[in-house]
């Protein structure tokens, strides 16, 4: 095979030397976010909804090239940023620069605030031949002098409001418009209304929950709307936002950190200005204060984890009006996030629909997919009054919980009731909760008067708005079952942060889970802004000093200092973004913090050597009867990827001092590794991770190399049976040792188990055969306290499935990253007729 590969290569490369033309540049993203127009897109540009939008005095544009002719490479760029999509009313050229890079930083005049500024970008390739973008580029700007939220007061509602709260003002608008900006936090979740237009639905996707979530005392997101059209030949104008409370709760998310922020009381709270120019060129700009007003709304209540109670009946003239409430707010700095938003990505139909033989009253609809989402359900012709509840699980019931009688299971959810409640009003026709969502596959609908149809009911799937990177194809059903799993889970849980779960009372963002996922995100979809956001916001839970905590952003759960194995996700990701995409604007931003957090580390591994060093939680949940390794073990390996990692990025930034540093402390500490857990032949207790995570690393001693990969692949075979005994660090790392060692048969074995441990029997057992990647390899008999059906934490195998196994692999050894170069590796002897992957690779 491997010969008429190289054939091919060659005979292409032949071809390739006729003259070629380079191709229009297409990709154009900015600040790793697509924002390309079409011609039919700039026939109304005003129309798009929503515009992207950055306050960066610098945006990042970037692009990808193609040719005609093989190995081509771009030799110069000229980019133009314009106040016009015709590109007449130029506003910076950058001139043609002689370069390589696809992608360079606006340098021009100082960007005004709510702005839509266009752009293209022209690319030259060695012969002198140029080709221009066709699509146009573009760019909303926010607020660029954060002085300009001075004028602008944190409001919220009296406490008369006793529902959820809607602020709202009407503003006279007598003179034509000529553009309408509307900068709003509405915290912890808001939903926007103008001129009754609900600037969420008519968003392309609908907007779901927004905005995201942060460290409020560091950093407060905020949205931009342009409603120009909304305000135009109306007057007055009226400006509504609804305010859920999101992660704001602090009785259910408290502060983690020992001292919580005083000032910041109110949960729901809003900040906002809406800058109006007139015609005739005057400007007036309305900010948040004493003077916006009140009202209940029809939403009783809302909660992420327990859902939403909603009494249509409560609306219009029955609402109560009070005046709005000054109050200090959040006081991190304001920050317009440059990351897809959480979104209404698609929907999915029932599958099946049955009463219960034991109470009839309760329909049970199977939506065929573990997702995370909300119902959307017919309420036309129901009675008012009639009152509709929607209960959401992720399997139906079974021993050892119980019954197999078609009943749902909701142990799993711990406090989370997970619940929506609907009231009729004789009028509306369909209902959707707007401020919560659910982790399931089936819900239990009571109440409803009739025998519920497929067309009655949806479920509308929710995660942030991620465009697929790779794609998997092969013949082999149980790969496909593997990969069509971990890509659903880990959708369900990018929730603008990524989380550890969907469903129960927990959904936090576990950097364990986030640093062993990673590879393989980066691989299945476009996280070149994604991934960039959530590294800062790591960065900025370092507020207390140079250590990090368990979860990003520090709510709920979790300890500080973290795990090492958890905190490891942050040089983990800055590295894994230089790694996969070349991204070195990312770690040449957050190395001073990566670097804090490594000499922290340093100083916390004690007098008796890096094999006592501390931990909390280490190879998390192997599966049931394998033993845990100790905790020191992986707390030393995770210590040391991360010096090894922070290594690469020092000599990606010519941090010379720093690079002599660490590759002494790697040597220094390696050779403490192996004292304190080699014995000459194997590792520590022998386990199956014991040898992965050292082969991993490339420590073991060159005269025992050998026997240690024979010890570990004679147990591997033998004792281990071909199935993973590990935790999740020890199977992340399974895989791609096995294939560093020329194993990848084996690899491939592992994955294709379809008896207990494996992921194939998570997705093919017959009790209840999983769409989504569980937490425990035991999920079928686990304990409730801790069973989601839906965790990423064991998803790495779809990064291994996607490079080691079809033999592609980035530089081993030095090399350009970022898929610039690449290097294949054909496994040999795989029990699989054809494997293939694709990718769009954000470079």
């Amino acid at each position: 095979v491997m010969d008429v590969v190289l054939a091919c290569l060659v005979i292409c490369a032949a071809l390739g030397t006729s003259a070629g033309r380079p191709l229009p540049p297409f990709h154009l993203k900015c600040e790793g976010n697509p924002v390309g127009l079409s011609k039919q897109d700039l026939r109304h540009p005003n129309r798009i909804s929503p515009l992207f939008a950055t306050d960066r005095p610098n945006p990042l544009f970037s692009w990808t090239v193609a040719h005609t002719e093989r190995g081509a490479r771009q030799n110069a760029l000229q980019l133009v940023v314009a106040k016009d999509h015709e590109m007449a009313k130029q506003f910076w050229d950058s001139g043609v620069l002689a370069t390589s890079n696809d992608s360079i930083r606006y340098s021009g005049p100082p960007l005004g605030s709510g702005q839509l500024y266009f752009w293209i970008v022209r690319w030259w390739d060695d012969e002198g031949r140029v080709a221009q973008s066709r699509e146009v580029g573009h760019f909303m700007t926010g607020v660029m002098d954060p002085r300009d939220w001075s004028p602008a007061q944190w409001i919220t509602a009296p406490s008369t409001i006793s529902s959820l709260p809607r602020m709202f003002k009407s503003i006279p608008t007598s003179k034509p418009i000529a553009q309408a900006v509307l900068f709003a936090s509405g915290l912890g979740y808001s939903r926007i209304y103008v001129n009754g237009a609900d600037l969420h639905r008519i968003s392309d996707p609908p907007i779901a929950l927004n905005p995201g979530w942060t460290n409020y005392e560091v950093r407060v997101p905020y949205s931009v709307y342009d409603i120009t059209i909304y305000l135009r030949n109306r007057n007055p104008a009226t400006v509504e936002v609804l305010l859920g409370i999101g992660w704001r709760d602090t009785s259910v998310y408290p502060y983690r950190d020992v001292t919580p922020p005083v000032p910041d009381t109110s949960a729901r709270v809003l900040r906002a200005i809406l800058n109006i120019t007139y015609s005739d060129g005057t400007f007036q700009s309305i900010v948040t204060d004493g003077t916006w007003s009140a009202s209940t709304t029809p939403y009783i209540s809302d909660s992420i984890y327990d859902g939403e109670t909603y009494d249509a009946r409560q609306g219009g003239g029955a609402s109560v009006v009070g005046q709005a409430l000054v109050v200090s707010g959040p006081s991190g700095q304001m920050y317009l996030p440059s990351i897809p938003y959480i979104a209404e990505t698609g929907s999915d139909a029932p599958v099946a629909i049955y009463r219960l033989a034991s109470d009839a009253s309760k329909q049970i609809v199977d939506f065929g997919n573990n997702t995370a989402g909300v119902c959307r359900i017919n309420v036309a012709g129901l009675a008012s009054g009639t009152v509709v509840q929607m209960r959401h699980a992720e399997v139906p019931q079974h021993p050892p919980y119980g019954p197999q009688d078609g009943s749902l299971y909701y142990d799993n959810l711990r406090g989370a009731k997970q619940t929506d409640v609907y009231t009729c009003n004789g009028s509306d026709t369909t209902y959707q909760p707007s401020f919560t969502y659910h982790g399931f596959r089936y819900a239990e609908v009571t109440g409803y008067p009739r025998d519920l149809s497929p067309a009655d009911i949806v479920k509308v799937n929710v995660h942030s708005n991620l465009l697929p990177n790779g794609q998997l194809h092969t013949s082999d059903p149980t790969l496909l079952a593997i990969q069509a799993s971990v890509v659903r889970g880990q959708l369900s849980n990018l929730m603008s942060v990524p989380t550890d779960c969907d469903q129960r009372d927990e959904r936090l963002g576990w950097m364990g889970d986030a640093g062993l996922s990673s590879d393989s995100m980066l691989l299945n979809f476009h996280m070149d802004s994604f991934f960039p956001h959530y590294a800062q916001l790591m960065a900025d839970d370092q507020m207390k000093g140079p250590s990090l905590p368990d979860v990003v952003p520090f709510y709920r759960y979790g300890t500080r200092p973290a795990d090492p194995s958890w905190g490891a996700a942050f040089p983990q990701l800055v590295w894994a973004l230089y790694h996969y995409y070349g991204d070195l604007a990312t770690a040449k931003a957050l190395y001073p913090s990566v670097m804090a957090y490594m000499q922290f580390m340093l100083s916390t591994i004690p007098s008796s050597g890096i094999g006592n060093m501390y931990g909390y939680y280490g190879d998390w949940v192997p599966p049931p009867p394998q033993p845990k390794v100790g905790i020191s073990f992986t707390s030393a390996f995770s210590f040391l990827l991360n010096v090894k990692q922070t290594l690469e990025l020092a000599q990606a930034l010519g941090q010379q001092s720093d690079v002599a540093t660490l590759t002494s402390v790697f040597v220094t500490q390696s050779a403490s590794f192996n004292k304190a857990f080699f014995d000459g032949k194997s590792y520590s207790s022998g386990l199956q991770i014991t040898y992965v995570l050292p082969l991993y690393l490339g420590i073991v001693p060159a005269d025992s190399h050998d026997a240690v990969v024979a010890n570990f692949l004679n147990q591997f075979v033998g004792s281990d049976r071909t199935h993973v005994t590990s935790g999740i660090i020890g199977t992340k790392f399974l895989l791609p040792v096995l294939s560093m060692v020329n194993r990848s048969d084996l690899a491939l074995e592992v994955v294709q188990q379809m008896d207990y441990p494996s992921w194939g029997f998570m997705v093919f057992n017959t009790l209840e055969p999983a769409t989504t990647i569980w937490e425990l390899w035991n999920a079928h008999n686990g304990s409730a306290g801790m069973d989601s059906r839906n965790h990423h934490m064991f998803s790495s195998v779809s990064g291994w499935m996607m490079t080691d196994m079809v033999g592609l692999t980035l530089p081993r050894h030095g090399g350009e990253k970022g898929f610039k170069e690449l290097e294949f590796h054909p496994a040999r002897y795989l029990d699989l007729s054809d494997a293939s992957v694709s990718f769009q690779h954000p470079k």
